[in-house]
């Protein structure tokens, strides 16, 4: 009868201790998903435009290219360099990054901003959702802010 007990409270452990297991997992992969992409490479103005240009491809060639987040991993060395100056306006930032691939208006902190967009390609998760750079401008040209937008 003794043997019950002991067998019970291996497998209420060994249950446990997966569950555990598979929770770090889950976080790393989140983790890796929403991170990584979006960091690691120095942002040059050449390799951005670079990673935009589909020279000798054709259309469908070029959207694939493009969707393979090229542009991503400049993301946070932008963000913390060139567009971390405070003295950028809408005009330095196109000459920088070139002609911006849309335009949105944001909500940033209660107040309504005009914002250019740059795509960067489907960085994140599972290949569906697209990720932007957004550089926002109040309405005199001056950079208001910059970061991450994922449609």
């Amino acid at each position: 009868m003794t043997e019950r007990p002991v067998l019970r409270r291996a497998l209420i452990g060994l249950g446990v201790a997966t569950l555990v297991g598979l929770t770090a997992l889950a976080v790393t992969i989140v983790w890796l998903l929403r991170g990584t992409p979006l960091r690691g490479a120095d942002f040059t103005p050449q390799a951005w435009h670079d990673a935009w240009r589909c020279s000798g491809l054709g259309p469908g060639d070029c959207a694939m290219r493009r969707a393979e987040c090229h542009r991503g991993p400049m993301l946070q060395s932008l963000l913390d360099g060139p567009l971390s100056q405070s003295d950028l306006n809408r005009e330095s930032v196109a000459t920088l990054l070139g002609v911006p691939n849309g335009h949105s208006m944001i909500n940033e902190g209660g107040r309504m901003r005009s914002c250019d967009i740059w795509l960067l390609g489907v960085c994140r998760g599972i290949g569906i959702d697209e990720d932007a750079l957004y550089v926002c401008f109040d309405p005199d040209g001056a950079l208001t802010s910059a970061g991450h937008l994922r449609n």
